[in-house]
């Protein structure tokens, strides 16, 4: 399945390079998706918008609105431009959850802002309240948490809708109730607690099922 999926930038040096993980590489083939990398630096997408493409995927890493991720914010915002006209579903992954609420007019704060509890390198439960996908993964699982950024519900788009949430009140999973796109603020590629979740997630995405009906 022929999928773009959006980069890290780093900087090496006095250069910027893009970065796309080797854990979403060998984690999402395992579930048939061809990825596609879209550059950061690109000044023109029209050659991978004009590809046969069925999934996107916005990844995770970095902070939005950094000086250093100006250039993927941009990438990213033309990414779900184009899914959204080709009503092609959209999985945002940590960044790319938040990604999601910040363009639609959500906001983010920093953690310790919003919560005393640690998000980075920590494994954490939530509560599932999407009716449809609690039937599939259950009332309850525990996650990975990876980021310094968050958000409530008082920061949530008025677009988009909540379906986990982290005993702190956090939101941990987000989607768009007329168009198909969710985001998890998890990384199922890394190490995961319940990696059995994880897989229902991805291959209802990969199935467009859940939240990524067209």
């Amino acid at each position: 399945m022929i999928t773009l999926i959006s980069q890290r930038t780093r900087e090496i040096g006095n250069s910027k390079s893009d970065c796309l993980e080797q854990p979403y590489v060998e984690y999402l083939g395992k579930f048939g998706f061809d990825l596609i990398p879209v550059p950061n630096s690109a000044q023109n997408l029209d050659f991978y918008f004009s590809l046969p493409v069925e999934r996107v995927i916005l990844t995770g890493g970095g902070d939005i609105g950094d000086i250093i991720s100006q250039e993927r914010d941009k990438t990213e915002k033309a990414l779900l431009d184009f899914a959204i006209k080709k009503r092609i579903p959209v999985l945002g992954i940590c960044r790319g959850m938040q990604f999601m609420n910040f363009y639609f007019g959500g906001k983010l704060r920093r953690i310790n802002e919003i919560s005393n509890q640690s998000h980075v390198s920590v494994n954490h439960d939530i509560r599932i309240s999407a009716g449809e996908l609690r039937e599939v993964i259950g009332e309850q699982i525990k996650v990975n948490s990876y980021h310094n950024y968050g958000l409530t519900e008082k920061d949530l788009s008025s677009k988009l809708k909540l379906f986990a949430k982290a005993y702190d009140e956090t939101i941990e999973g987000l989607y768009h109730p007329q168009l198909p796109m969710g985001g998890i603020i998890w990384h199922p590629e890394r190490e995961s607690p319940d990696k059995e979740a994880n897989e229902k997630i991805i291959k209802a995405f990969l199935k467009g099922e859940v939240f990524w009906k067209k």
